[in-house]
Parts: structure tokens; C-alpha cells; sequence
């Protein structure tokens, strides 16, 4: 349904909900049982979704959160 009305509305869907939803067959990821999810450090380390449903396999980098250093202000 949000796919239909982006495309309705010529928007992009954020990357935050495109990530929820199979490339290939549409299904949504927040279903228990229709993907899994593996942690992958090869190269680069990576989240590895798999959709159970028609096995399409999306991969996300994983890149940590840089800390910023407390110093004092002037």
C-alpha cells in the first residue's frame, strides 16, 4: 500500500521504510518469520536480510556511529 502511494504521488519512499519492504516481491519485513537477518564481517561488515518468502537478498553497510570527543569550549 505505501509503494502504491508513492509511486501515485511520484515520491520517494525514505530509506528508513524502503528497508522494511522485499525488493522483489513486495513483503513486508516486520511480519515474524518472513526474512532473517545475519551480521556479516568480511571486507566490510554488512547486515545481510534474507526475504523467506521468494529468497531476494539485501544487504545494508553497517558503519558505527563516530563519538564526538567532549572538549571543553572557549
Amino acid at each position: 500500500l505505501i509503494l502504491r502511494i508513492c509511486r501515485k504521488a511520484r515520491i520517494r519512499l525514505p530509506t528508513r521504510y524502503r528497508r522494511l519492504i522485499c525488493r522483489k516481491c513486495g513483503t513486508p519485513f516486520y511480519i515474524p518469520g518472513s526474512f532473517r537477518v545475519r551480521v556479516r564481517d568480511g571486507r566490510s561488515t554488512h547486515v545481510v536480510i534474507t526475504c523467506n518468502v521468494c529468497g531476494y537478498i539485501k544487504r545494508i553497510p553497517a558503519v558505527r556511529e563516530k563519538r564526538r570527543k567532549q572538549g571543553r569550549s572557549r
